[in-house]
Formats: structure tokens, sequence, C-alpha cells
């Protein structure tokens, strides 16, 4: 509220006996007086050249022109709170002041403790009125600018806002829905089961209900139908009643059409990656085995004729020539599960006679050659699995050669048995060099920062390749480790029965 002695008031009132008196009385108390006006003329000036707070107009003016018509020139260049000064209180004076929207009215003779109370409230009414109004420009700018579709209704489903977005997006208009609901209006479905999602605008007035829809919607209109995600919400009032509901939705087609065409863009760029994965692995095998069956020969031929130092070269050479056509498998690997190219051959399999126990057999010389202690244990009653041989294969491949060649001195451990859960578990530990902690959450990943020295890198390819074979089997796996420590890899199938199904 503004405090008196700052609060300019113009007097409009031709009887300049009640004029001065009431300018008086202002001054006295603190208000500043910028004139008198005899007439609407003179008061239209004033009002330009002072800049009231408060005009205080007397209905009937002496002249051509009278108090409202004074109002209504002023009211086109200056927003200031009016107070009307009137012998007449008849109906059709009241009715022809309010177009003017005064904030009072005052009876003559006036009352000097209700003409303060007055001031002061329709100043405050006016502050308050001039802050809803900007508040109220505010939102409309927002609403109208804001790439949002925004409908909003009462509690009896009349739409009472559209925004231009909505406009644009679904040609809908205030005058073309005059005679219709948001629930006519409204129609939106689900796009697989064509299903009328009309209970969320239900939700919304009956059960003060907020819905958010993301995918799988469409709005019907006569003519097409437009994909849409967006939110439905009560309007409540103070006292969470609700007075309506606001939905604010957008239109996904342009999205979807991105979205279609990053999947293709995506799907053509796997399918390159696969043709040329699988090219330069035929180009690049063919050398190697070349290298490894000439290395052979020569090395019968040579090995006992080579010179100091130069003992394990032809070793040397299939090793790094057999890492390479394993990194190739590898990726050609990988690169099929991508692509969903990978063949998988669910039949009924014995993970520890058709699995563990040949791979152990194949590994304990490997562990004997470095004095690693080799012990292979089953203790499962049923470990029998609905599977695809190859890749389980694989997985116990990878896992047992990387405990061999990660472990020094010790121990290497594989224990099956069975859970309460009807799952068949495989233990793989060791006391090998272990695994930072840092690094397990990315350990699966293609690729991921090598947990081994220099002279023990790896593609990443392995574990990764590893954790895509258990989840294609509908396996589980986790593993712990400690840094110098050791690694334990657990594995678990679901076990079946001999006559269960494939």
């Amino acid at each position: 509220m503004l405090e008196n002695h700052s609060v300019k008031i113009l007097i409009v009132e031709d009887e300049l006996i009640v004029a001065n008196d009431v300018a008086l009385t202002l001054k006295k108390n603190g208000y500043e007086v910028v004139g008198i006006s005899p007439s609407g003329e003179s008061a239209i000036q004033k009002a330009k050249d002072h800049q009231p707070d408060v005009i205080l107009v007397d209905i009937k003016l002496k002249g051509k022109m009278n108090g409202i018509e004074a109002v209504e020139k002023i009211k086109t260049f200056l927003d200031v709170p009016i107070i009307y000064l009137t012998a007449n209180s008849d109906k059709e004076t009241f009715e022809n002041a309010k177009i003017t929207s005064p904030l009072a009215f005052l009876i003559k003779p006036i009352n000097f403790n209700e003409l303060y109370t007055t001031i002061e409230v329709a100043l405050f009414k006016h502050k308050m009125d001039k802050q809803l109004r900007e508040s109220e420009k505010w939102l409309s700018t927002i609403l109208n600018t804001i790439h949002d579709a925004v409908l909003a209704s009462d509690k009896d489903g009349k739409i009472k806002y559209i925004n231009p977005t909505a406009h644009k997006i679904a040609g809908f208009t205030l005058a073309n829905t005059q005679d219709s609901t948001i629930f006519d209006v409204f129609q939106i479905y689900d796009e697989k089961t064509n299903a009328h999602l009309v209970k969320y605008l239900y939700d919304a007035l009956s059960f003060s209900k907020e819905t958010i829809f993301t995918r799988n919607v469409v709005l019907k209109l006569q003519h097409k139908e437009i994909p849409v995600q967006g939110r439905i919400s009560p309007i409540l009032d103070a006292q969470l009643n609700v007075m309506g509901m606001v939905i604010v939705f957008q239109d996904m087609t342009q999205k979807r059409l991105e979205e279609k065409l990053l999947q293709e863009s995506t799907e053509k760029s796997e399918k390159l990656k696969s043709i040329f994965i699988s090219q330069i692995s035929h180009e690049v095998r063919t050398p190697l085995n070349n290298i490894l069956t000439y290395t052979s020969l020569l090395k019968d031929e040579f090995n006992n004729e080579l010179p100091k130092g130069l003992e394990n070269s032809f070793d040397v050479i299939a090793n790094s020539s057999n890492r390479l056509i394993r990194t190739i498998d590898l990726l050609l690997s990988m690169s099929k599960i991508q692509t969903g190219n990978f063949e998988i051959n669910n039949v009924l399999t014995d993970i520890d006679k058709d699995i563990l126990e040949p791979l152990s057999f194949d590994f304990y010389p490997k562990a004997k050659n470095k004095d690693i202690k080799f012990t292979y244990c089953n203790k499962a009653i049923n470990s029998k699995i609905i599977g695809d041989v190859e890749s389980i294969n694989q997985i116990f491949i990878n896992l047992i050669d990387n405990a061999i060649k990660y472990t020094q001195e010790g121990f290497i451990n594989i224990e099956v048995f069975n859970d309460m859960n009807n799952f068949v578990n495989i233990h793989i530990k060791d006391s090998g060099i272990g695994i930072p902690e840092e690094y397990i959450p990315d350990l699966f990943i293609p690729f991921s920062k090598n947990i081994s020295d220099n002279n023990m890198q790896g593609t990443g390819l392995g574990l990764a390749l590893v954790k895509n074979f258990v989840d294609l089997n509908n396996g589980k796996i986790s593993v712990s480790s400690k840094l110098n420590e050791g690694t334990e890899f657990i594995i678990s199938f679901n076990v079946v029965n001999e006559t269960s199904p494939d």
C-alpha cells in the first residue's frame, strides 16, 4: 500500500466549496492534492500533466462532458483507480458509471472517515488488480508461445482455453469447440489395442488424479491420427476441490520419424560393420594360418640349429598368431550377437558331463605347467539344462583360460552344486592377480579398461562375450574380486529334467 504522503489525488468536482473542503481534509491527512477540476475537459488535461494516483470524480459535472465521459477519456492513457462522488444513487447512474470500472462509489454528503478508508482500499485493490493483470499477461504470453499444446476445461468438461500450438497441431479453437466438451474433442486411443483412453480425463475430474501418457497414444481427429505424449492434470482450488483440468501434449510425429530413421541407420551401420568384420577376418585369418603352418615346419627343420637367444622364437610367433586368431573370433562373435545373427541351438545339455568335465581335462595340463593346483568338483545332483552347447562352452573356455592366464601361483578351483531355487551354480575361483574394485562395474563392457599388467593385456571382448552368452542362455553371472588375492565368478543356469521340452 502506498504511504499517504506519496499519494497524489486529483479532485474533479464542479461544486468548489465541496471540492475545497475535500482537498483541505485530504491535505491535513497527508495526501497530496495535485489539482481541482470543475469540468471534464480540465480533468483530462490535469490527469495528463500530474499523473495522479487516485481520481475523485463527481458523476454530474457542468458543461458538455460529465464525469463518466471524462473518466473514459482518462482511462485511454492512464491506469488509475477511480472513485465516483455522486448525490444520485439511482440504478441508472450506477449502471452507466460501472462501464468505466470504478473501484468505489461515495454518496454525498461525503463522510470523511469513509473517504480515507475508501481511498486506501481502492489503492490496495488497484495494486492487486494490476499485479493480477501482469501475472495473467505473463501466463498468457508463456502459454501462447510454448511449443507444447495446452487445453483447459472447467469441472464439467467445457473447454475454457486453447493455446495456438494446440490449434496448429490439431486445429482446435474455442470457436469450433464451443458446443463440445473436452471429452468430445480430446479423443485419445492406445495405438496397439485401440482402447479409448477417455478414463484418463475422468480420472482428472473425478479423482484428482494426474495421468502421464508417453508412448503408443494417438489423438484421433476427423481426417487423421497424431501420435502424442503428455499429461492430464486436475486444476484444484484452495480447498483442493476440482475446478477443471489442463491437458499438455506434444505431437510426436517428427520424433517418431527421427527414431525410425535412426533405427534404420543403426541397423544399416551394424550390417555394414558385420560385413566389414567378416571380410577383414577372412583376409587376416588366411595369412595367419599360413604363418602358423610354416612356423611349425620351420621349427621342426631349424629348432636345434637356432642361435642362442632365439630358441623360443617360433613359439612366440605361434602364440602371437593364435592370439590374433582368437581376437578375430571374438570380434566375429560379438558382431553376430549385436546384429542378432548369432544362431542359438538349444538342446538338453549336462553342464558337468558335456561341458565342464571335458574342459577340465583340456586345461589341467596348462595349469600344471605353471605349477597351479587345478581342481574340479561336481556336487550337483542335477546339472542338466536347456542351452546352446557352443556358446556355453565359450563361457567356460574364456573364464578358465583367464583364471590360468592371470594366476601365477596358488590354485584354481571349479565347483558345481545345486541351490534351493532349482539352479545349478558353477563357481570358478582363483588366487590370481585380482581385479581393482573400480573396474568391476565395467567388467562386461566391450573394450573396457584393461585390468591386467602390460604383459597380459587383452581386448576386453572376452568377458563381454561371456556376459552375452550367459544372457543368451537365460543364465546369471556375478563376480567378486580383491586385488592381489584372486577372483571368483559364479554362473547360474536353471536346471531341467531330461523329459523337459526344448
